[in-house]
């Protein structure tokens, strides 16, 4: 890589430069605040709230593909975070205000390249549409990963500017930054560790600086490597069997499947299933996009300055290297493994922007349209994001594909379903009512246990007074996100956020109630016996009761009502999801109606239940 200028040289800021950094960073939060999340989220959340309240202190960190621990360094910033501000949604803010320092590292980064204009040029181009708009929506350490990346090049920079111990000390933290991320950033650390050290002339002064680094790194793990003794080097089994199962060769063909992935499958997997934009105008868009992105390649590499050329030639070699790198790792590869590239491709990006705004009048006017209309499209994603809806487009993978489980997969496919989402501020709301005695049936259920206590544990001090399905102890609360109230024609007698709920009527069928979940496993449940089967459910309501089928293992085992029958009426769901199914007795039948219900799943997740006639009709 092509070596910085000095410090000293660098062009003054623009001030609405920093405005709109600020506003970037705002846009993140406000973003993150409105978010479903994802189970990693609420992982997170969990052990942030257990270091904020001294309950526990962990001494491993997120675990990577159920195979290697990370150090908890990303579990203890958030849990500071959360002692400093204890506030429910501390946790998702701080996600996303550390995500959010990708456009200020990007922003120093370019200036010193080329002053204020290419780091506003590399700022845009990191909030450009892609893969990086999938960082947010993961709401995990991931979501760190461009930020540690640019922190990582940052510190190089920062290192060669004057070599020596403290810069080094730098430099480590952000080697580590980048290890805790994720570890395909590994080859990038390593490179821009190098990349500083070369700087020095003498052999003892770069051994000393690279041993701070390791020791930084070294300090950073110990806490995990301390657990694994205690746990009998339980990862040591298990990267054994990774070894053995899962490293693949990174053929060309896989190769050109990841770079025409980084370069558009991101964009128009948003586009085709976020936005829902219709073919015509996704193919407009989507044109655009590659040709544009296309152009800034050509231009980057074109560049008036010789040091220019070679940066963009230094980029074009590193994106297959670590492309090379992060598909030896896995047979497939999921979206987040991509995460470490983009950094690379905006700064390459950006270079070829600021090429095209010295190209003439003509070509700036299309850059700047280019740039509007990428900024058009990631404010639109933001939007998406912040909202989330009861129904999506979701992809329907092909024979053999994998979905976002494999990013280098072109995904064309889609069906609509309903999704079952609730937004992370929701999930202290719906405990009001859980401090005493308490089980919970259908999405009610599902929620709470999806939280793993964290609402629960923030408003009562404890989780354990909650059962999840089953034979009721205590209060028996059925709960409903609103559009399935509304779906079904009901209004909830009692409403929390975006939760309607109701004490059940009658109980029909009561499997075991679910184990707690266990933090830090996903899916939470491990080990739960799952024998799915066909079985029958009968049962007598009155006429135009609700009867709900709810299951409590959705990513054990499939689910579904195979058939309904009231009154010897075949009926269809008035509601469903991949959960729950909601049926209505007929009006007309008299007082009494005959049930029959044909079950496919584990009978111990199911529970089937009414309910009540107190149930007040929508208007």
């Amino acid at each position: 890589m092509t070596p910085a200028p000095p410090a000293a040289q660098l062009a003054p800021a623009v001030w609405w430069h920093w405005l709109l950094l600020c506003g970037l960073a705002a846009l993140q939060v406000c973003t993150a605040l409105g978010m479903a999340g994802t189970p990693d989220t609420l992982r997170d959340m969990y052990f942030a709230q257990q270091l904020a309240t001294g309950a526990q202190w962990p001494l491993d960190g997120p675990v990577i593909y159920n195979t290697l621990h990370l150090g908890p360094l990303w579990y203890y910033l958030l849990g500071a975070s959360l002692w400093l501000l204890p506030f429910p949604l501390t946790v998702p803010a701080t996600i996303a205000l550390v995500a959010a320092l990708k456009y200020l590292l990007a922003y120093l980064i370019g200036r010193r390249y080329g002053g204020a204009q290419l780091g506003l040029l590399f700022v845009l181009a990191s909030f450009a549409p892609g893969w990086s708009s999938f960082a947010l929506a993961a709401m995990t350490h991931t979501t760190a990963v461009e930020a540690a990346v640019l922190f990582g090049l940052w510190s190089s920079l920062y290192y060669r500017d004057r070599p020596g111990p403290a810069r080094a000390l730098v430099l480590g933290l952000a080697a580590t930054a980048m290890l805790h991320a994720h570890p395909t950033t590994l080859l990038l650390g390593s490179l821009f560790v190098l990349h500083a050290l070369s700087s020095v002339d003498k052999w003892t002064c770069r051994l000393r600086d690279l041993a701070v680094v390791g020791l930084i790194g070294l300090l950073s793990l110990m806490p995990m490597l301390i657990a694994q003794v205690q746990a009998g080097y339980t990862d040591l089994a298990t990267l054994q069997g990774y070894a053995a199962r899962d490293p693949a060769a990174p053929t060309l063909t896989r190769l050109a499947a990841m770079l025409l992935s980084l370069a558009g499958y991101g964009a128009d997997y948003a586009a085709r299933y976020w936005l829902e934009l219709t073919p015509g105008w996704r193919r407009a868009l989507m044109a655009a996009h590659l040709s544009g992105l296309a152009a800034c390649l050509v231009a980057a590499v074109h560049a008036q300055m010789p040091q220019r050329r070679q940066l963009a030639w230094t980029l074009l070699a590193l994106l297959p290297l670590q492309s090379f790198f992060v598909l030896a790792l896995r047979p497939v590869t999921p979206y987040w493994m991509l995460f470490a590239h983009l950094p690379l491709l905006a700064l390459l990006v950006a270079l070829g922007l600021q090429r095209l705004l010295q190209a003439g009048r003509a070509a700036r006017w299309l850059t700047w349209a280019l740039l509007a209309l990428w900024s058009g499209s990631s404010l639109a994603i933001h939007w998406t994001l912040a909202h989330p809806a009861s129904e999506a487009l979701l992809p329907l993978a092909r024979p053999g594909q994998q979905g976002l489980m494999d990013a280098i997969q072109h995904l064309t496919g889609a069906e609509r379903h309903t999704i079952l989402l609730l937004p992370l501020q929701d999930r202290y709301a719906i405990t009001a009512p859980l401090c005493v005695p308490t089980t919970l049936y259908a999405h009610y259920a599902e929620f709470i246990d999806q939280s793993l206590g964290v609402g629960l544990l923030a408003r009562c001090g404890h989780r354990n007074q909650v059962q999840i399905g089953g034979p009721p102890q205590g209060q028996a609360l059925l709960g409903l996100r609103d559009h399935a109230w509304a779906q079904i024609g009901e209004t909830a007698p009692q409403r929390l956020a975006h939760l309607g709920y109701t004490p059940i009527g009658a109980i029909w069928h009561a499997g075991s109630p679910s184990p707690a979940a266990v933090p830090g496993l996903f899916p939470a449940h491990p080990g739960l016996a799952v024998s799915p089967r066909d079985f029958v459910v009968n049962g007598k309501s009155a006429a135009g009761e609700l009867v709900v089928v709810a299951h409590r293992a959705a990513f054990y085992e499939p689910f579904a009502v195979t058939a309904a029958s009231a009154g010897g009426e075949a009926l269809q769901p008035l509601y469903r999801d991949q959960i729950t199914a909601i049926y209505r007795a007929p009006r007309d039948r008299g007082d009494a109606v005959d049930w029959t219900l044909n079950v496919h799943a584990t009978p111990d997740h199911v529970d089937v239940v009414t309910l009540p006639p107190a149930t007040a009709s929508a208007p």
